[in-house]
């Protein structure tokens, strides 16, 4: 499961939701200070795992988007299909089946 919000309920309702032998992901950084209570019981029993990672900062977001102005990199390189936000699911079943596209882009309002 990947928790992408940042919000400290947002990490506990990751983690009380995820399968036991699962893996809770938080991609979503709280702001710095912010504490979660977990139940160490479920955790422990469940077995399951908890992991962070760390995206990037407005400066490394900027130098991209300057690469990307200057034409040094090209996103449709690596954008090998298009989807409307209605096909969202069978994209994703697509993907865990290996179907061969590298990053399907997500069109909301198609």
């Amino acid at each position: 499961m990947v928790e992408a919000v940042g919000k400290p309920e947002a990490w506990e309702w990751a983690v009380d939701m995820v399968r036991k032998g699962g893996t809770v992901n938080f991609f979503g950084g709280c702001a710095s200070g912010t504490k979660v209570q977990l139940e160490t019981n479920r955790l422990h029993y469940s077995e399951i795992t908890l992991k962070a990672t760390f995206h990037h900062t407005p400066e490394t977001v900027r130098r991209a988007f300057g690469l990307i102005a200057a034409k040094k990199i090209r996103p449709t390189d690596y954008i090998t299909g298009e989807a409307p936000l209605s096909r969202l699911q069978q994209v994703l079943r697509h993907m865990l089946n290996r179907g061969g596209d590298i990053k399907t882009a997500i069109i909301p309002g198609h």
